[in-house]
């Protein structure tokens, strides 16, 4: 009797084991870290998933160049040399493809004549495109070496081509200061505002008293000589007819009145003004009667962008034109961009 209860005992001891809970924690253990790991996994994929838009591949903008500029031009009788070099965190999205001194000087460089530098940035993916051309865009600084030579870098102007791919991007090296030198510094930069059409900016520079300006389309002035104390002037009421529009802007020295040499700004090529006759409808105006601009709005195939088709069949790229009384940018695509203001 006493073996037979022993066996009957070892029995349900294996039975009990058979369904002891241990496994089953283990297995539902097991289950929640499976779940938690791919519940991790998604909030990863979310958070560095780049952004698609709606209308073509993912694209990834470039919305801050930080370069590092070395060189010695105007310090050396052979022409020197200039450099740039990016860092950064986004440094791994664009390269320097190209640096150049745009710029000569007869009688050589010097405090009133700063060399020129043109370099060339190129994204390193087709998918990546460069988002900003305006001065805050950009952090530039001198070398270690560099400062020894020069007082500041300093943004003159920038463009995008290729599909927003390419940029090129203008500096001014400017020398330590001599500070028996009577003279007055020109601006060290003159450039269409990119946040409203028409406006003049410049440079503001140490001991001017104010600035002289004047528009000039195709080669010839237009309207008055101004006179500004402060660093812009908007000349959009002046640009009324076709042509090529730039401006020039000048210095005048504190003390002594004396002038300084004139510079100039890029190119505001001006196309399309208003006539008298039935609107096609554009971006948001379908309903809309407006006198019309020789031409006609476009719709993209993809459904959300919008361009501008000329009688010829041409459309403006990189540039603003006047539409029916409006301003529009379009950019290097030809598409319009549509952007609010105060937007780079």
């Amino acid at each position: 009797m006493r073996r037979e209860r022993e066996k009957q005992e070892n029995r349900n001891r294996h039975k009990t084991g058979r369904f002891c809970p241990a496994p089953v924690s283990a297995a539902v253990s097991g289950l929640s870290a499976v779940v938690s790991a791919f519940a991790v996994a998604v909030l990863i994929t979310a958070f560095y998933a780049p952004v698609s838009p709606v209308w073509g591949a993912e694209k990834t903008a470039v919305s801050r160049v930080s370069l590092v500029i070395d060189s010695n031009v105007g310090i050396v009788d052979d022409g020197g040399y200039a450099s740039a070099v990016p860092e950064g965190d986004g440094a791994g999205f664009y390269e320097v493809t190209n640096v150049e001194v745009t710029n000569e000087e007869e009688d050589g460089f010097g405090v009133y004549a700063p060399p020129e530098i043109q370099i060339t940035l190129e994204t390193t993916d087709e998918n990546t495109y460069f988002s900003n051309t305006a001065s805050s865009a950009f952090r530039l600084k001198l070398s270690e070496e560099s400062k020894t030579r020069y007082e500041a870098v300093r943004f003159v102007r920038a463009k995008r081509e290729n599909q927003k791919q390419t940029m090129e991007l203008t500096v001014r090296l400017l020398f330590l200061e001599d500070v028996d030198y009577e003279g007055v510094a020109a601006p060290y930069s003159a450039y269409w505002d990119p946040k409203q059409p028409g406006k003049a900016r410049w440079s503001q520079v140490p001991k001017a008293k104010y600035y002289q300006i004047q528009l000039i389309r195709d080669h010839r002035a237009v309207g008055d000589q101004y006179s500004i104390y402060g660093d812009g002037y908007d000349f959009s009421s002046l640009i009324t007819e076709d042509g090529e529009y730039w401006f020039q802007a000048r210095s005048v020295r504190k003390s002594t009145n004396e002038k300084s040499d004139w510079m100039k700004s890029e190119k505001l090529k001006v196309t399309g003004e208003p006539k008298q006759e039935e609107a096609a409808p554009g971006p948001g105006e379908e309903d809309a009667a407006l006198p019309e601009t020789s031409g006609s709005w476009q719709q993209a195939a993809d459904g959300i962008r919008w361009w501008w088709r000329n009688p010829n069949g041409s459309f403006p790229a990189g540039e603003w034109m006047k539409i029916n009384g409006e301003w529009y940018y379009f950019d290097e695509e030809g598409y319009w961009e549509m952007k609010e203001a105060g937007q780079s």
